[in-house]
């Protein structure tokens, strides 16, 4: 689970990415403030989502956090922006995999720790 959210989140963090940024870069040229700010805040979630995807893998519940706090002001904005919306339901589902993830790595943490454990025990068994 944690393979796949960073390999979707770095999939749709392109056109999300370029999404905000061009946004951001015309509304700005043209003097439309509105939604020049609200590509800014599109540009700031990339960035958040970057993060996200980024330590999915080491660390899934950091990846949980970044998620949320990127659909956060996606959901703000969405009103300016009506993409930010979807975008921010994705981050959402993202969550949502992050946590699922972080819970199947410490169900495996757990697993490895009693394997450790009863390998360590056999040793010193043998020792005696």
């Amino acid at each position: 689970m944690r393979i796949a959210v960073t390999i979707l989140g770095l999939i749709l963090l392109i056109p999300m990415g370029l999404q905000a940024f061009t946004i951001f870069a015309i509304s700005d040229a043209v003097g439309q403030q509105d939604t020049a700010e609200a590509g800014a805040v599109g540009v700031l979630v990339a960035l958040i989502w970057l993060v996200g995807s980024a330590i999915a893998i080491p660390a899934p519940r950091g990846a949980f956090i970044a998620f949320v706090l990127a659909a956060l002001p996606a959901f703000a904005v969405s009103g300016t922006y009506g993409d930010m919306a979807i975008w921010g339901a994705i981050a959402l589902a993202l969550a949502v995999m992050s946590y699922v993830g972080h819970r199947q790595k410490r169900a495996a943490d757990e697993r490895k720790a009693a394997y450790d454990a009863r390998v360590l025990e056999a040793l010193e068994a043998q020792r005696q």
